[in-house]
């Protein structure tokens, strides 16, 4: 069974990384992946966090299966705080 997103192809699995920017510093990796899972199928999320403190830096990343689920989600910068940047694959 897959673990995190990574399944017995790892090595053959390729995402879509999805930069989400300007995050409320309460937002957490949940909330990220309730929000974007809404558009498409999301593998993971990440909100990134200082290592000492473990506060929110603000920015995150989530990552989607395919380009295609991934693109939707440019839409929810209308309907939340966030800004989201360019699809990376």
């Amino acid at each position: 069974a897959p673990v995190n997103g990574v399944g017995a192809n790892a090595g053959s699995l390729v995402t879509t990384s999805l930069y989400v920017g300007d995050l409320d510093l309460n937002v957490n990796d949940s909330q990220l992946y309730d929000l974007f899972s809404q558009v498409g199928h999301v593998v993971s999320v990440r909100v990134c966090r200082d290592l000492t403190t473990r506060r929110s830096l603000g920015y995150g990343y989530v990552n989607y299966s395919n380009p295609q689920d991934g693109k939707p989600s440019l839409s929810l910068t209308r309907t939340s705080s966030c800004s989201i940047g360019a699809l990376k694959t």
